[in-house]
């Protein structure tokens, strides 16, 4: 088995009242992610999300799409998602430290029906 693809949904969900924890410097509220899909040549997909919080991970919606689009998308196609410890190693030695950004990457994989 082996990830074909990795596909990206960036959103901000509308929240009611008042957030704090996702207001931005500004005052804006709602709930950024992104979605991700790790699909697979065995015709399994599996799905995660990435909620950057600037207040608690200092990663915004556009930092963790980015690194997923340009280093672990690319990094990851082609390899066994069954194999949770090569791809954990890719992507601490590509992104160390971005954990919004690699944690829907580990969520879609285990949601694939290949852990």
């Amino acid at each position: 088995m082996k990830i074909t693809g990795v596909h990206l949904i960036p959103l901000v969900y509308p929240t009611r009242g008042r957030f704090k924890f996702f207001e931005s410097p500004t005052g804006r509220t709602g709930r950024a992610a992104v979605l991700v899909k790790v699909a697979t040549d065995e015709g399994l997909a599996g799905w995660g999300q990435s909620v950057p919080v600037p207040r608690w991970s200092s990663e915004t919606l556009e930092s963790a799409l980015t690194t997923l689009e340009r280093y672990l998308a690319p990094l990851l196609t082609g390899q066994d998602p069954r194999d949770i410890e090569a791809i954990h190693h890719l992507m601490n030695r590509e992104i160390a430290g971005s954990f919004s950004a690699g944690a829907p990457i580990t969520k879609g994989r285990h949601r694939s029906g290949s852990a």
